[in-house]
């Protein structure tokens, strides 16, 4: 209960550690949070029919039915439900180990999604067939399995390194690429969950030994391909979080920031001068960032010489003077 209430006061900040936190306790939690839910994840408007779709014989049929009753949850519930029937798949992987089948899974959580007293077997039964068939279901594609394999052998390199004592436990083993995405380019980085982007930039110069002359400027970049974007990570931005929301279609470069001499001369210039004006904006991922809209769209921002605030409303110049009071438009995000 107490873990639930640091997770529910908050969830970004809260880092959980092998020697603090419990596997079991872990679990409890998030049964916990699973069944204090309101409607439920898979809302009391078509629990039944989930319940009903256990019931059709044909296996294509019952895989067609999930996917069908799947689209029709809301986007937070259908993110959420992909996510942890993700995490029930890849424990089954290890049911050698761990005890936990698809059955033991199935037995364990069904009574949990479904928030019933666990006599009646379909909800296992739903958890059961969501897991043994999440693939076709949430239609997920060979590089997303491969991305997620890499990470299990990464998290079970990461575990053995610990405990013989070579690593530390919380490190992550990721690829960054030097100026460009190409097979040269790339250095395999263990990524402790105190280094920053400052950090990593100089150690990926330092393992090149690529030799930093005056006024240049290298950073750490978060390049998304399907978007055509860009963004460069703040010095201080931690990287371990920037990895776990990164997508398949994400990754991290360092390189040289070839505008900062213009910006920095552009700045001097205009002390004390205040801009404003739409630019696009990604909201914050989950460290899951299953499912939820994570592209770009317009904010309003205002950028003064101490502050940067984000406006979810959009507001011309016109509407903005004189300035709203504080009880009439607060802005969503101040930096």
């Amino acid at each position: 209960t107490n873990l639930l209430e640091l997770l529910r006061r908050d969830a970004r900040g809260l880092r959980l550690k092998e020697g603090e936190h419990h596997v079991d306790d872990v679990a409890n939690t998030l049964k916990r949070f699973f069944r204090d839910l309101g409607d439920g994840l898979f809302t009391s408007s078509s629990s039944q029919d989930w319940l009903w779709a256990t019931a059709l014989e044909d296996e294509e049929q019952k895989i067609s039915e999930y996917r069908r009753l799947l689209g029709i949850l809301p986007t937070v519930n259908r993110a959420t439900l992909k996510a942890l029937i993700n995490h029930l798949f890849r424990v089954q992987l290890f049911s050698g180990e761990n005890q936990m089948n698809t059955h033991n899974l199935a037995i364990v959580f069904g009574p949990t999604l479904f928030q019933t007293d666990g006599k009646d077997y379909k909800a296992g039964r739903v958890v059961e067939d969501l897991i043994t068939h999440y693939v076709k279901i949430f239609n997920v594609n060979d590089q997303e399995m491969k991305k997620q394999q890499d990470e299990i052998m990464a998290i079970m390199k990461m575990r053995e390194a610990a405990s013989s004592g070579t690593q530390q436990a919380g490190d992550f083993i990721c690829t960054v690429y030097l100026e460009e995405k190409k097979t040269e380019a790339e250095q395999h980085v263990k990524i402790p969950a105190t280094m920053t982007a400052e950090e990593l930039t100089l150690e990926i110069l330092d393992r090149r030994k690529v030799v930093v002359k005056e006024k240049d400027y290298w950073s750490c970049f978060e390049v998304n391909e399907r978007e055509e974007a860009e963004r460069p990570l703040h010095y201080s931005e931690k990287v371990l979080p920037i990895l776990h929301s990164l997508g398949t279609e994400s990754y991290l470069v360092v390189k040289k920031q070839m505008a900062m001499e213009s910006m920095l001369l552009y700045l001097a210039s205009r002390v004390g001068e205040c801009k404003h004006g739409l630019m696009k904006f990604r909201e914050e991922r989950n460290v899951l960032g299953l499912g939820l809209s994570t592209g770009f769209h317009d904010r309003y921002f205002i950028l003064t010489p101490t502050q940067l605030r984000l406006y979810r409303e959009v507001r011309s110049l016109r509407q903005r003077n004189p300035p709203p009071s504080e009880s009439s438009h607060k802005p969503e995000k101040e930096w």
